[in-house]
């Protein structure tokens, strides 16, 4: 119903249905929809998706999403709320395309976001401390740091990323015209809390790290950290690292 100005559809309903290389993704999406065609805009309302993704060497994923977003030429915004396999998560945010480089200002909170089940093969198994070192002449790639700019604030009662658990985890990060400013990562890990801070940029492939540890397990950090096996005890640990070069080499 509606007008040249603006069409509703109720209870609009979509299945999906697809595949991005090895991975494949099916489901459904459910939501009020309100189409602006004067203004290029899209609205949904009271959004339900629920989606299985699969894909070789990694556990299945069950994603379901509901609220509320909207998009037009100018922008997007969105309020989420959703579970990745039973780990709920809320989103909250907005992106800019009016200038030549999109700008993002996004906001998540997880009670466990587990990245090994997206992003690594050795989902659900712990992953070796000490691994394979890539060879020397390998190049420094930092150019997707050019692709937005924005700010970002996440927040994970558990974070879980190769062999690393941090609880507590939260991250505050800024990225502007290729330089990203992590201006905070902290959390408790190790027995511990660890804090730090960290600059990387993409035109002069400099990155710098600050890392403050206290009260860590200096063996079981050592162990993850750089597959050591040196120091016991228990102490404070600080890093102050600054690197440059084209390549991981240099």
């Amino acid at each position: 119903s509606g007008n040249f100005d603006a069409v509703r559809l109720p209870a609009f309903a979509l299945k999906l249905d697809g595949s991005s290389g090895p991975r494949k993704i099916d489901g459904q999406l459910k939501s009020n929809l309100l189409l602006r065609p004067g203004r290029n805009a899209a609205t949904m309302e009271k959004l339900e998706l629920r989606a299985n993704i699969t894909e070789p060497g990694l556990q299945p994923l069950v994603l379901t999403l509901g609220g509320n977003a909207g998009t037009d030429a100018r922008g997007a915004q969105w309020a989420l709320q959703g579970a990745l396999n039973n780990n709920k998560f809320d989103s909250t945010g907005s992106a800019a395309f009016s200038a030549a480089v999109p700008a993002v200002q996004a906001n998540a909170r997880f009670d466990r976001l587990d990245l090994n089940q997206v992003l690594a093969p050795s989902a659900g198994s712990a992953a070796s401390a000490a691994t394979p070192a890539a060879p020397g002449d390998t190049p420094v790639a930092l150019d997707g740091l050019t692709a937005v700019n924005g700010r970002f604030n996440v927040s994970a009662g558990q974070l879980v990323f190769r062999q690393y658990q941090v609880a507590d985890a939260k991250f505050d990060a800024a990225l502007d015209n290729g330089t990203l400013r992590v201006t905070r990562l902290a959390g408790n890990a190790w027995g511990g809390s660890i804090d730090a801070s960290g600059v990387a940029e993409a035109k002069s492939k400099r990155i710098s790290v600050k890392l403050v540890a206290n009260g860590v397990d200096a063996n079981a950090l050592l162990k993850d950290v750089a597959g050591k096996d040196l120091l016991e005890g228990t102490g404070r640990i600080s890093a102050d690292l600054s690197t440059s070069g084209a390549s991981l080499g240099a």
